[in-house]
């Protein structure tokens, strides 16, 4: 007898006892088996010709049967009776456009790019602005107020066929802007548009100065690609000044608190926006007088802007 024989008797026999003192006659239902192998499982449904296996179709996605209603308000997209989404913002030079919980088999189209907004009902897509960007004026460029239209829209073909033109808003580009050119300091040139390489020096060089969002022009420049130097400023770690006191919260009484005053020391950098080369640079120092206001125990001061102007206007003219 094989050892794997006698395993099944004393097995067998275990088990058909436990069968009777159950009540099961024979021990059926529990020798079934014992021993075979396995039985194969069903699997994934094959090909009548043996091919492989076949996904289940999916049913069609049900139709948009009337059209939904356009509503944008502060960069926000509503598409009311379908329950779409969408967003639409400016972060660099390119104007971001997001859309979500679009029913399913909705085809998405913006210039020639068409896509399936999938079973999410997602859908992203960027324009690039840069030459578009280049052709406004420095003023226009970083005053949020102004609002650059895209001139393009997206078209919406719902399943059923329905299709809805979405024109895009228009949308500030301050920020956009602002954040584009401190690719300067990673030594990243800031082109605006193919037709700006390898442009010619100017005969004045024309230089712009960026301070959070804002900006301020030195030179002849009338659109800002005609700017040839870029001005940025880096924070320093702040240095113990003197100890200020008298300053109070809102409705407090007495004497107030004495804060020992941070000095924030600045260093101003001169790039060529079209090589990212560094020009010049310079470190001004923060006053040192005592901050009008303070935010709970910080009381910083910084340098003196118009100092850091005087000098930005003397380097343009020097070239």
């Amino acid at each position: 007898m094989r050892p794997s024989d006698r395993w099944r008797g004393t097995v067998g026999v275990a088990l058909l006892l436990a069968a009777t003192a159950c009540g099961k006659k024979d021990g059926a239902g529990i020798l079934d088996g014992l021993g075979d192998e396995p039985a194969p499982s069903a699997g994934p449904a094959t090909s009548p010709g043996g091919g492989g296996t076949q996904e289940r179709p999916r049913p069609p996605a049900p139709p948009v049967t009337a059209l939904p209603t356009v509503e944008w308000k502060d960069g926000k997209l509503t598409l009311k009776e379908i329950g779409a989404k969408g967003t639409v913002h400016v972060p660099d030079f390119e104007y971001s456009v997001r859309l979500e919980k679009l029913p399913r088999g909705t085809k998405v189209k913006l210039g020639e790019r068409e896509e399936d907004a999938g079973d999410r009902g997602d859908f992203a897509a960027k324009l690039d602005l840069a030459a578009r960007i280049g052709e406004l004026t420095p003023k226009d460029a970083f005053d949020f107020r102004y609002k650059l239209d895209p001139q393009a829209s997206l078209r919406l073909t719902f399943p059923g066929g329905g299709a809805l033109d979405v024109s895009l808003p228009p949308h500030s580009v301050s920020y956009g802007a602002s954040k584009a050119l401190e690719a300067l300091k990673d030594g990243r040139p800031v082109l605006f548009g193919p037709g700006d390489v390898g442009a010619s020096a100017p005969a004045a060089h024309s230089l712009i100065w960026v301070e959070h969002g804002k900006a301020e022009i030195f030179g002849p420049a009338q659109k800002l690609r005609d700017v040839d130097w870029v001005a940025l400023a880096d924070k320093l770690p702040g240095r113990p000044g003197k100890s200020c006191s008298g300053y109070k919260a809102t409705g407090e009484k007495g004497p107030g608190r004495t804060i020992q005053v941070k000095l924030v020391d600045e260093e101003v950098s001169i790039y060529e926006r079209r090589t990212a080369k560094l020009v010049d640079k310079k470190t001004f120092g923060a006053r040192e007088d005592c901050p009008m206001f303070a935010s709970g125990d910080d009381a910083s001061t910084y340098p003196d802007r118009e100092a850091i102007k005087r000098w930005l206007r003397e380097r343009r003219e020097k070239g």
